[in-house]
């Protein structure tokens, strides 16, 4: 699945942002891509930017509408 949209996210953020849409925690994202948890945070404050959204739901409803 290819996530296309205007708004320039990194290969990394739209795999943080898939994940969130699998309802997984921070930690388990963290494990899930063998990053940090501080860097997971690091990724969704600069999609939260990015997407003007207020929380992890706006990023995932975001990836939803964008891989449709």
């Amino acid at each position: 699945m290819t996530v296309e949209t205007q708004i320039q996210l990194t290969e990394r953020e739209k795999e943080v942002a898939r994940l969130i849409t699998l309802d997984l925690t921070y930690q388990e994202i963290a494990d899930q891509l063998s990053i940090s948890i501080d860097t997971v945070y690091f990724h969704i404050g600069n999609m939260l930017v990015k997407l003007n959204a207020r929380s992890r739901v706006g990023i995932a409803v975001w990836y939803i509408k964008a891989a449709a």
